[in-house]
């Protein structure tokens, strides 16, 4: 029993298939404008600006965890510096909130 979907269509005196239909036709060419688009997006511009969000997103909270472990050592000078404790504390919390993002922004594209 041949059960198919999409039935065969007829070949014409060359071997060759009949004019595709206009369904067909507006099938393909949504195809194809989708392929064109997604390779439209990936430009260097889009390209330098996810690197350098993603740049910030880790310099941010490291700069901020290298301000306050000064403040800190300032304000109580001891045997622990607090700038070697915090600064990578906030290059971590970067970096954890850098994978976050992209794995978010992977997820909703």
């Amino acid at each position: 029993m041949n059960m198919t979907l999409i039935p065969k269509k007829p070949k014409s005196d060359h071997g060759h298939l009949s004019r595709p239909e206009p369904l067909l036709k507006s099938v393909n060419t949504v195809s194809l404008s989708r392929q064109w688009k997604r390779g439209r997006e990936l430009t260097l511009w889009k390209v330098m600006r996810s690197t350098s969000v993603l740049g910030l997103v880790v310099a941010i909270p490291t700069g901020l965890g290298m301000a306050t472990g000064i403040w800190i050592d300032t304000l109580w000078p001891g045997s622990h510096s607090w700038f070697s404790t915090l600064a990578p504390v906030g290059f971590c919390l970067g970096c954890l909130t850098g994978v976050f993002w992209t794995c978010l922004g992977q997820k909703t594209s």
